[in-house]
Formats: C-alpha cells, structure tokens, sequence
C-alpha cells in the first residue's frame, strides 16, 4: 500500500487534516475551533500494516484514497 497523500476536509463541522507520518500510519487531525491553531487534536492514528490487513479482509475494497 502506498502513503496517503496530506488532504485538508470538513468532517463533522471541524477542519480535519490527514498526513503519512513517517510513512508508516496514516494520522487524522481535527481543529476544534477554527483558526486557533492550539486547538488542534490527533483524532485518529491507524498503522498501513492495519490498514493492509483490513485491504485483505475486504477483498476488492480500495483504501488508497480516503
């Protein structure tokens, strides 16, 4: 599986960032409150290793592109 690409989207009414960290997980940021840059939390951190295992147990399922 290849490293995300970074992408900025809305996701529940928060500003969410999504990157490859070190090439190995695939992280989510969200901002609580628009345009203060403190408010910035890690939603979500998933390894690929994870997310190759869940690509085999969905057979044809894509999850290059989120």
């Amino acid at each position: 599986m290849s490293p995300a690409e970074p992408s900025i989207s809305i996701l529940m009414d928060c500003l969410c960032f999504s990157n490859d960290y070190k090439r190995t997980d695939l992280v989510i940021w969200k901002m609580e409150e628009f345009g203060v840059e403190e408010t910035w939390t890690q939603l979500f951190k998933v390894s690929y290793q994870n997310l190759q295992s869940m690509y085999r147990g969905f057979g044809e399922m894509k999850l290059s592109k989120w």
